[in-house]
């Protein structure tokens, strides 16, 4: 339980950079 919560907050972390790194290309 533990391992599949932690590697779900991971691809959490990893969708935001996505979202972030697209938002700062529409940005430039």
């Amino acid at each position: 339980m533990c391992s599949a919560a932690n590697i779900s907050l991971m691809n959490g972390n990893e969708i935001l950079r996505i979202v972030d790194a697209i938002h700062r290309d529409k940005a430039i």
